[in-house]
C-alpha cells in the first residue's frame, strides 16, 4: 500500500516571499527569468483549466514535480495535472482577503527548503491571473444560471446539449434526457401565492440535485419545466433515475412561505444512441412528457423498445 502523501503545509503569503531572504541558490537568476516568462504566458487566458495547465507546464521547467492539483471547495472546482506521488507540498491561496483555493504539488522525493522557496516564488506569478480567471468563470456561470432555482438556463442547456451530443456521437454512447413538469403548478401559485410557487420550484430543483449523479446536468426549460441531460445512459438507467425523482418529489412536503406544499411531477424519458439529432432528442422527451400527463400525471413515460439495443 502506498504511503499517504507527506505534506509541507503552508499558507501562502506573497509578502513573505517579497520580503524574505532567498536561499543562496546558483539557479536564482534562472528562476527569476522563468517567473518573467511565466508572467507573460499566464496573461494569455482567462479559462481556468488552461491557466492551471500553463502554470503546470511552466513550473516543470524549473522544479522537478510529477503533478499538481488545484481545488476550490467553495466553487466545487477540482483540476488535476500529472500524477499524485508520495510527497506533497500544499498552499492555501489568498489575495486581497479573497480565497483563491488550494494548490498541491506532488513528486517522488521530499521537497527541500530550496524547492519550496522556488515554488512560492513562482506561485506569486499565478495569483492575480488566477483571481481574474475565477472572476471570469463566475461571470460566465452567472450568465448561464437561472437565478431563481440555481439550475442552468436555456442558453446553458443549448451549449451543454451540443457538447454532450457530440461526445455521444464520437464515443458511440447513448444519451438520455428527462423532461420534467410540475403537475398543476398554476394551482400552487393561485392558492398560496407566487412566493410560495418560487420556493416550491427551488425546493424541487434541490431535491433533484441531491438525487442526480455528479455527471447529470439540470436546466430550467421554462416556467415549471426542467430538463436533465444524462450522458452515457440508456433507457433503463434513465427510467430508474426518473422514477427515483418522481417518488422523492411526491413524498416531500416543501416549505414555502410558511406553508407546507405537496406537489408531484410528470417526466418524459428520451434516449438516443449516436443517431438522430439534438432536436429529435428534445422532441422525443417533450412527446413523452405529454404522454405522461395525458396518462394521469405523477408518472414517467418512455418507449418500451430500447432503441440502443435495436441499433447496436
Amino acid at each position: 500500500m502506498q504511503a499517504a502523501p507527506k505534506k509541507n503545509d503552508t499558507n501562502f503569503d506573497p509578502l513573505k516571499i517579497i520580503d524574505g531572504d532567498a536561499p543562496a541558490e546558483q539557479h536564482e537568476d534562472f528562476v527569476f527569468d522563468q517567473r518573467l516568462k511565466m508572467n507573460s504566458h499566464l496573461q494569455t487566458t482567462l479559462e481556468l483549466n488552461s491557466l492551471i495547465d500553463i502554470f503546470y507546464q511552466e513550473i516543470k521547467q524549473t522544479i522537478a514535480i510529477d503533478g499538481i492539483t488545484y481545488e476550490h471547495a467553495g466553487r466545487a472546482i477540482s483540476i488535476t495535472k500529472g500524477f499524485s506521488k508520495k510527497h506533497s507540498c500544499h498552499y492555501q491561496l489568498k489575495i486581497d482577503d479573497s480565497d483563491c483555493g488550494e494548490i498541491c504539488f506532488y513528486r517522488k522525493k521530499r521537497f527541500s527548503e530550496a524547492d519550496t522557496y522556488d515554488i512560492e516564488l513562482l506561485i506569486g506569478s499565478l495569483l492575480y491571473p488566477l483571481k481574474n480567471a475565477l472572476m471570469y468563470q463566475q461571470a460566465l456561470k452567472s450568465a448561464l444560471t437561472d437565478h431563481l432555482t440555481g439550475a442552468g438556463n436555456r442558453a446553458a442547456l443549448e451549449q451543454t446539449l451540443e457538447r454532450e451530443w457530440e461526445l455521444s456521437r464520437r464515443n458511440k454512447q447513448p444519451i438520455s434526457m428527462l423532461m420534467l413538469d410540475l403537475d398543476y403548478f398554476k394551482k400552487i401559485n393561485d392558492t398560496f401565492g407566487h412566493n410560495a410557487g418560487d420556493a416550491t420550484l427551488k425546493g424541487v430543483v434541490q431535491q433533484i440535485q441531491t438525487l442526480a449523479r455528479t455527471t447529470d446536468m439540470i436546466f430550467r426549460y421554462g416556467g415549471e419545466e426542467f430538463v436533465l441531460i444524462l450522458n452515457n445512459t440508456g433507457t433503463d438507467g434513465a427510467a430508474i433515475i426518473a422514477e427515483r425523482i418522481r417518488e422523492v418529489v411526491e413524498e416531500t412536503l416543501f416549505d414555502a412561505d410558511r406553508q407546507q406544499i405537496h406537489v408531484t411531477v410528470s417526466i418524459g424519458v428520451a434516449t438516443q444512441c449516436h443517431t438522430g439529432s439534438r432536436d429529435s432528442l428534445l422532441q422525443q422527451a417533450d412527446r413523452n412528457l405529454y404522454a405522461a400527463k395525458q396518462a394521469g400525471r405523477n408518472r414517467i413515460y418512455f418507449e418500451e423498445i430500447d432503441l440502443c439495443q435495436k441499433t447496436a
